[in-house]
């Protein structure tokens, strides 16, 4: 089992946002402002987001991956559900990974498809790499 964990930036704007939102804070026990309590709301809401990036792993099994994220369940996606593995995104490049759901009775619903969207990694290009060989043509 490989385990890939996220890029270290997300720790870095969990950080950031964490200050912004005490300046934000500290502005707010001076003088009271529409302006303020929205920043301050926004800022919590971007530390909330990146340390449940910081956070979440995936692991590499023989026969699936496991995406492991903070206050959601797991989630398994066997090779024989993918569909397609994309890199997307525009300031850092993240895998989007698209696969057939399992029905009640542990067929593939090929009807349906789902998406998991994974944070960036560190050494991403080898987890492409794999997931792009094992993705059926």
């Amino acid at each position: 089992m490989t385990v890939y964990r996220p890029a270290p930036r997300y720790l870095l704007f969990a950080l950031a946002g964490l200050v912004m939102a005490g300046l934000f804070a500290w502005e707010l026990t001076r003088r009271i402002d529409a302006g303020s309590v929205l920043y301050l709301v926004i800022s919590v809401l971007l530390v909330l987001w990146n340390t449940r990036a910081a956070l979440t792993r995936v692991a590499l099994l023989p026969d699936r991956i496991t995406l492991t994220a903070p206050l959601a369940r797991p989630r398994e996606i066997e090779f024989r559900q993918l569909m397609s593995v994309t890199e997307e995104g525009r300031m850092g490049r993240a895998l989007l990974v698209a696969y057939h759901p399992h029905t009640g009775d542990g067929l593939l619903d090929l009807d349906d498809v789902e998406t998991a969207a994974l944070p960036m990694l560190q050494d991403q290009d080898t987890l492409y790499a794999t997931l792009a060989k094992r993705t059926p043509a």
